[in-house]
């Protein structure tokens, strides 16, 4: 599950799940006006995106990014060599 809010820095995350292929279920939430609490117990951050992979968690759009590019390494979606991979870090941030 893909938790994002519209408006928020999970549109990276969002748009690169298609990109790799991979199926994955998007959970919306409203966190224009703060992070809702009734979701703290899954990001104690209280930010999105989060990535649950069944009982894990991965917060920050560029570990789940990276996440995502790793199950494809086929389709080079950091970058095909060590300084586009670097060069996609100092995009992320």
């Amino acid at each position: 599950k893909l938790w994002i809010s519209p408006g928020a820095c999970s549109l990276g995350p969002h748009i690169l799940f298609p990109e790799a292929g991979l199926d994955f279920e998007t959970v919306r939430i409203n966190a224009q006006k703060g992070f809702p609490a009734e979701y703290a117990h899954i990001n104690p951050k209280k930010r999105v995106p989060i990535l649950q992979l069944g009982d894990d968690i991965i917060t920050e759009a560029p570990a789940i990014m990276t996440w995502i590019a790793q199950q494809v390494p086929e389709k080079h979606l950091l970058g095909k060599t060590s300084l586009d991979i670097v060069r996609m870090y100092e995009w992320f941030n």
